[in-house]
């Protein structure tokens, strides 16, 4: 059923000037079916209004307000061209706070996820964050327990878990944007003057280059 539906598109198309205009159309055509197929078996919770004002093309800018991971789940499958965020850091502000740094990564693997599905296959995905001297939570909640966690070092390996492509890393040097950024031992002998924190790394990673993407998501 679904070559044959193939097929129909192919015979429509017509007004090509020469053969390599066929073969475009050709693979236009096949990767729009390989589309729809894709978008059949993972569109469970889509909103089609949602989706007619993100496709409204008398708008040139859309601001959707909402839960980001709710949002996600109800957008088409490869519909977007481009992402670009920068998550909470753990629990480095006050509006965003997790019981442990488990909960933090399991959370944001969920959101990678959904953005591996309505990302547009071999599209990019521009990720900024930086670590942070906090505690994880894990053994003890005391203050013993901080130390520095290199968010971006986990993130990068969430996205290639969860099926994106590591593609390179840019260091944003902030500079002395925020206080306390340099913290001493604690002891005056022998002294050690911790490294700033004013950097955060940018990661950019696509989809995989050699064909279709699956969806096949894993958890942490």
């Amino acid at each position: 059923e679904e070559f044959n539906s193939f097929i129909k598109d192919i015979l429509k198309l017509n007004g090509f000037k020469s053969h390599y205009e066929v073969i475009d159309g050709f693979i236009r055509e096949y990767e729009r079916h390989i589309k729809l197929k894709y978008q059949r078996a993972t569109n469970l919770d889509v909103d089609k209004k949602l989706m007619d004002v993100i496709n409204d093309s008398t708008s040139d800018m859309k601001i959707i307000w909402g839960d980001c991971l709710k949002v996600l789940k109800k957008m088409d499958s490869e519909s977007i061209h481009l992402m670009v965020t920068s998550p909470p850091y753990y629990n480095a502000r006050e509006y965003s706070q997790w019981d442990n740094l488990y909960e933090y990564l399991n959370q944001m693997k969920s959101i990678i996820t959904e953005c591996y599905r309505v990302i547009d296959n071999h599209r990019v995905f521009v990720f900024n964050v930086g670590d942070i001297f906090d505690n994880d939570n894990l053994v003890t909640r005391s203050v013993w327990g901080k130390r520095r966690l290199p968010l971006g070092t986990y993130f990068i390996k969430i996205f290639e878990d969860c099926g994106f492509t590591f593609v390179d890393d840019f260091i944003w040097d902030k500079g002395e944007v925020q206080t306390e950024r340099h913290k001493s031992a604690g002891t005056p002998y022998p002294f050690y003057q911790y490294p700033a924190n004013s950097f955060a790394t940018i990661a950019e990673v696509k989809l995989p280059a050699n064909g279709s993407k699956t969806f096949s998501p894993t958890y942490v």
